[in-house]
Formats: structure tokens, C-alpha cells, sequence
């Protein structure tokens, strides 16, 4: 496998991000964030701090490559994106994401970093390209566009949903939270890893999100989810300074419903990550008495944080009911675009 190449074209080079230079790495970051926020009202997932963790030489996973666009003489800086190619479950895609300056678009800068992700992708042996696209409601996001000129299509729609962490918000949950569970079952919170004796079944009931869960018509291969890969998963996380808190309800030694979200003290958001609670156990409203239990345990522990987000598959009615019942308010869509390379 040879190195990620540059791209240069006429008017336009796309060039890899030296991954050992961290002043490169955050000048990549700043003007990413530039562009991926152009236009956009609402705070990025990745914020500085994660980036830097995520994508450093010595830390960054096989296959996750930052790149900058710039003019053909390489001075004025027009773009910046990433992709990565996973060394483990879905061989057969490459996820991406980039983002045009303002000042820049409608120039062929994303046409550019588009072939540079897709050379890279082939010498792979990759044939898909997954994205997103970021659109604040009442509002057209031109990256939707793009893609779908470039031969994409949309294969989920999410809905973003935020709630503020403030005091009314708080008074409204904590005196509408529910105060008993199903019978038999106990909630159980942790944060980072989790009780050696529920890790097992954690990581199966885990391992079912993908069969569960609408995941969108894009072919992925299911997640195989052990004990390690949870470990390693949260270990992962500390790295980029996110903290793990999940709630979890419990059946006698066995996990059977469970919520995650994620804390950045760099930032003071919260992000809520995957809620599941295993069929049998459906229709008691214990999706919501988990995401209760575990929006007070980050309270509890960071007092600081002012806000959570969330994302929703737009089909996952049900959810979307439990996060508009916690005070949750839509904000954005997010479409996940597929695009396949021809040879």
C-alpha cells in the first residue's frame, strides 16, 4: 500500500496532513470546523480536543487520513476533509467528510477532494464512499446537492435533536421522572468501563444494535461486539476526552436495556449516543426511565454541561417520542450519503 498520494489539478491540490506535526493537524482542524460550520447554527461532533487525539501519528487507527485543499500553488487554503478506510468490519466502504470554504465553493475544490478521497478508496479496493450532510431546519444544506450530482444518493435521514441543560429544563425532568421500574429489573449507571460481571452481556446486547436499530439501505457489515472491543472502545474515547456514562437495566446478572452518551469537558455538550432495550422488555417505558437516570448521573457529575444532542433515525418514531417526551426539541437533519465508485 503506498502512502496517501496528493491530488493536483489545474486549479486545485488536495494534499494528505502530516499527522506527526501538531500545528498542521490544528490548522487542518480550524479551517475544517471553518468550513463544516458555514452556514450551519449547531456545534460540530468532533470539536478540537477529539481531533487532535483522534488523528495524531502515533494514536490515529490504520486508515484515517486528514486532507487540505489548496489553490494549485499551494498558498491560498480553499478546503479540508478526512476519510477513513476500517481495518476490521466493512472493508468494502470508506467513510468521508469535507467541506468547502465559503469564499471557495463552486470553484471544483469539492470536486477535487471528492477524487482524492476516491483514488485513495480504490487503491483500497474500497467501491463505496459514505458521508454526511449536515442541514439546520427551514434551511438547504448545497452539500446535498453536490453529492447527489456526483452520483450519490441518501441512504438514512436522521433527525438532531437538543436540549439545554439549564435550570427550568432540569426543574421540568427531574419532577417528571419516572420512580419505579419494571418489575425485577434494577438501573444500574457506571462511567467508562463496566461492572466486570455485566460486560458480558453488555457487549452482547451491544452487538444487537445493528439488527435492532435502523441503520439505513447502505450495505455495512454487523459489528461483532466481545468484552475487549468494549474495553477498548471506552479506552478509546478517554483518549479523544470523551467520558462514557451509560445507564443500564438490569435482569439478575444480565443487561437487557441500555442508553450511552458521551461528555467533551472541552466544550460543556453532552452526546447521546445509542439506546436499546432488548424485545422482551419493550413497552414499559424503560428507554425513557434509562435516559432519565442517565441525564441525572451526568448532572450529578458534571454540573457544568449546557447541553445534550442527539441523533434520531427520522423512521424510529417510537424514539423520537421518548426524546421529544424528555424536552428534546428538532433541530437539523442529517442525511447519510452513499456513493459507489466505478474501477
Amino acid at each position: 500500500m503506498r502512502d496517501p498520494g496528493s491530488v493536483h489539478a489545474p486549479e486545485h491540490r488536495v494534499d494528505p496532513v502530516d499527522a506527526h506535526d501538531p500545528a498542521k493537524l490544528a490548522r487542518w482542524f480550524d479551517v475544517y470546523e471553518q468550513a463544516m460550520s458555514a452556514g450551519v447554527g449547531w456545534p460540530l461532533p468532533m470539536d478540537a480536543t477529539q481531533a487532535r487525539a483522534e488523528f495524531d501519528a502515533d494514536r490515529r487507527p490504520p486508515g484515517l487520513i486528514a486532507y487540505l485543499a489548496t489553490d494549485a500553488a499551494g498558498r491560498a487554503v480553499t478546503g479540508a476533509g478526512w476519510m477513513f478506510a476500517p481495518a476490521g468490519e466493512n472493508q468494502h466502504a470508506v467513510e468521508v467528510s469535507f467541506a468547502v470554504l465559503p469564499a471557495h465553493r463552486r470553484r471544483g475544490v469539492g470536486r477535487a477532494i471528492l477524487a482524492a478521497v476516491g483514488d485513495q478508496a480504490r487503491l483500497r479496493g474500497r467501491r463505496l464512499l459514505l458521508g454526511h450532510v449536515h442541514e439546520d431546519l427551514g434551511t438547504e444544506a448545497p452539500g446535498l446537492a453536490f453529492a447527489r450530482a456526483a452520483g450519490g444518493s441518501v441512504s438514512m435521514r436522521e433527525t438532531r435533536l437538543a436540549a439545554p441543560l439549564d435550570d427550568p429544563w432540569l426543574d421540568e425532568q427531574w419532577s417528571a421522572a419516572p420512580t419505579s421500574n419494571p418489575a425485577g429489573l434494577q438501573i444500574r449507571c457506571w462511567q467508562g468501563e463496566p461492572p466486570p460481571h455485566l460486560l458480558v452481556s453488555y457487549a452482547r446486547l451491544r452487538g444487537r444494535f445493528q439488527l435492532e436499530a435502523p441503520v439505513g439501505s447502505a450495505p455495512r457489515d454487523r459489528l461483532s461486539w466481545s468484552s475487549g472491543r468494549v474495553l477498548r472502545h471506552v479506552q478509546q474515547r478517554r483518549a479523544s476526552g470523551r467520558q462514557e456514562l451509560v445507564a443500564a437495566a438490569v435482569d439478575g446478572d444480565q443487561v437487557v436495556g441500555y442508553t450511552e452518551l458521551e461528555y467533551a469537558a472541552s466544550t460543556g455538550l453532552a452526546w447521546q449516543q445509542q439506546t436499546l432495550v432488548a424485545p422482551a422488555y419493550r413497552g414499559h417505558g424503560l428507554a425513557r426511565r434509562l435516559k432519565h437516570a442517565n441525564l441525572a448521573q451526568l448532572h450529578a457529575s458534571w454540573p457544568a454541561a449546557t447541553a445534550v444532542h442527539t441523533w434520531v433515525a427520522t423512521i424510529n418514531q417510537p424514539m423520537l417520542a421518548v426524546d421529544r417526551a424528555l424536552g428534546f426539541e428538532p433541530v437539523q437533519i442529517r442525511y447519510e450519503l452513499a456513493l459507489r465508485l466505478g474501477s
